[in-house]
């Protein structure tokens, strides 16, 4: 009987290194750990700014469903995800003036695409009809 508080912590750890593991992976796959790399989220900007919470983001071909956090900005954008799942999920601000190639759409609800560092982004939810509003006043100036 002494084995089976072994066989539950080592589960536990296997099941924590295997969590982190995938994390990893889709941070990778995703994008996410190289924008994270060019577009740090500075501290200050992380409780500032218009949130919008239980977004949905996609990098590359992995979506965050309902997990991200929007937060608008005068500069640009902020997002990060539940704390579940911020390991190699650092918080990134990216400039509206680094997204190229911008583009909306609905389906479901409205959505924004655009590319940052040729990591092709889209954001949808109540968020995307802001930013797009933000992206064209910048643009057209």
């Amino acid at each position: 009987m002494y084995y089976i508080p072994l066989i539950i912590i080592g589960f536990l750890f296997f099941f924590a290194g295997l969590w982190c593991a995938v994390l990893a992976i889709l941070s990778l796959v995703g994008g996410w750990n190289r924008l994270s790399k060019k577009f740090p989220a500075p501290e200050h900007l992380l409780t500032s700014g218009k949130e919008f919470r239980f977004q949905s983001a996609r990098f590359r071909v992995i979506n965050y469903s309902l997990c991200a956090a929007v937060r608008i900005h005068e500069e640009g954008v902020t997002i990060s995800v539940m704390k579940l799942f911020s390991f190699r999920h650092k918080p990134l601000f990216i400039p509206y003036t680094e997204m190229k190639e911008p583009s909306t759409g609905r389906f479901i609800t409205e959505y924004i695409a655009f590319k940052a560092d040729s990591v092709r982004v889209e954001i949808y939810g109540s968020s995307a009809e802001e930013i797009r509003i933000r992206l064209n006043r910048i643009m057209s100036k």
